[in-house]
């Protein structure tokens, strides 16, 4: 029978019942009672196994807040989390489609097209935009004010210093790149800067380009057919001022 109120696990202080039963019968089996009615990624293992890791997540929320309320278009909702499409919207950057740059989000929410009448992606439009004669450009891609914009193109900018001088956080890195915190560009960013933050742990960015051996890494590119259309790609080599 449910509860008069929701009853929260007390190891995690993250999932919520309606009743005791159903707190019991989550813990052991993937799909509880009344399951049905939430996001199937919630209940999609049992909770015994995933109970460590939310606590761990609800642990570092403070430390993930922080982080986000340092840019003034950031918005933390009333339980605390941020919406990263209702962000987008604000900004006018939400949607699909070639007119929304590197923003488009046309291929990962393929659960939004029996709502709106479209016909779901096939395997062949996977990457396509990247086969077109003409590629984004920086104000194509990013869609934002010229000072929000991380260049590529750094002809008549002045380049940030080299080898990279920024710690591993936002702020620094916007300052490194002359970026004001206006700039929306770490919603996209985070992608590659998480990659060179492996790298860097993984000792592959020496402090000094020119000394120690040289060292190989081996990637496996898992479901390459659809990332690949999100690949902000340019026809010149890559450094680190992509980033």
């Amino acid at each position: 029978m449910p509860t008069p109120k929701p009853l929260q696990r007390s190891a995690c202080h993250c999932t919520k019942y309606c009743s005791a039963e159903c707190q019991k019968i989550a813990w052991k089996q993937k799909n509880p009672p009344h399951s049905e009615f939430v996001p199937a990624s919630v209940f999609k293992t049992a909770h015994k196994k995933e109970c460590a890791r939310l606590k761990r997540l609800v642990d570092e929320t403070p430390d993930v807040q922080n982080v986000l309320e340092q840019f003034p278009w950031a918005r933390r909702e009333s339980d605390g989390t941020f919406c990263y499409d209702l962000a987008l919207a604000m900004l006018g950057l939400l949607g699909r489609g070639r007119e929304f740059g590197w923003w488009t989000q046309e291929i990962f929410r393929i659960a939004d097209y029996k709502y709106d009448g479209l016909t779901p992606p096939t395997a062949g439009d996977w990457g396509k935009n990247l086969l077109e004669s003409k590629l984004y450009g920086d104000r194509d891609g990013w869609k934002l004010p010229d000072a929000e914009i991380p260049w590529l193109d750094l002809t008549d900018r002045q380049k940030p210093s080299f080898p990279p001088s920024f710690e591993h956080n936002w702020k620094s890195y916007y300052d490194w790149r002359g970026l004001p915190l206006s700039s929306p560009a770490c919603l996209l960013l985070h992608w590659p800067l998480s990659v060179y933050r492996l790298l860097y742990l993984l000792g592959f960015v020496p402090d000094n380009l020119h000394t120690g051996s040289r060292m190989k890494l081996l990637v496996y590119c898992i479901g390459v057919e659809v990332r690949s259309i999100c690949i902000a790609f340019r026809p010149t080599p890559m450094n680190f001022f992509n980033l």
